[in-house]
C-alpha cells in the first residue's frame, strides 16, 4: 500500500509543529501505525506490538534527556492525529527495536541505554522519517 507524500508547512514551538503536522498528516499517520500493529511481530520475529510500544518507552526516557525538542514534536504530532503516543513510538523506534544489542564477547557492549546497530541515537528519528512508508518533508517558518 502506498501511502501519498504529504507536503505541511508548520510553525511554533516544538509541539505545536507536531500538532499541524499530525493534524495534517492523520490519515497516513493512522496508516503508518495500523501497519505496524499488524505486520509488527513478522517485522521483529515475534515481538508485539504492545510489547514494542512498552518497549520503546525505554527508548522515549533517553530521548527526553537528550533530544527534548524532537520528543515535544513527536508529542504534539501524536496529539494532532489523536493516536497514542506509545503507539506513534514503534514506528519511530522499528530499527531500534528490531536490531539485536551489540555486544563484546557475551557482554552488551553498552548497560542503561538502549542500543542498535543504527547509527542513529535512541529514539532521534525525525519528522522526515516518521514512518519508513512515504516520504514527509519538514519545512519550518521563519520570521522574515
Amino acid at each position: 500500500m502506498a501511502i501519498p507524500f504529504v507536503y505541511v508547512r508548520a510553525c511554533g514551538s516544538y509541539r505545536e509543529i507536531g500538532r499541524q503536522v499530525g493534524e495534517a498528516a492523520r490519515p497516513q499517520i493512522e496508516a503508518s501505525i495500523a501497519f505496524f500493529a499488524e505486520n509488527f511481530a513478522a517485522m521483529s520475529g515475534g515481538l508485539s506490538f504492545d510489547e514494542a510500544q512498552q518497549r520503546s518507552a525505554a527508548y522515549l526516557r533517553y530521548a527526553r534527556a537528550c533530544t527534548p525538542q524532537q520528543v515535544e514534536e513527536l508529542t504534539g504530532m501524536a496529539e494532532g492525529a489523536g493516536v497514542p503516543l506509545p503507539a506513534l513510538m514503534v514506528p519511530n523506534c522499528a530499527e531500534e527495536l528490531t536490531a539485536g544489542e551489540p555486544t563484546v564477547g557475551a557482554q552488551p557492549l553498552t548497560r542503561g541505554a538502549p542500543r542498535s546497530r543504527s547509527s542513529r541515537a535512541a529514539g532521534t528519528s525525525s519528522v522526515t522519517t516518521w514512518t519508513g512508508t512515504s516520504s514527509m518533508r519538514r519545512t519550518t517558518c521563519s520570521s522574515t
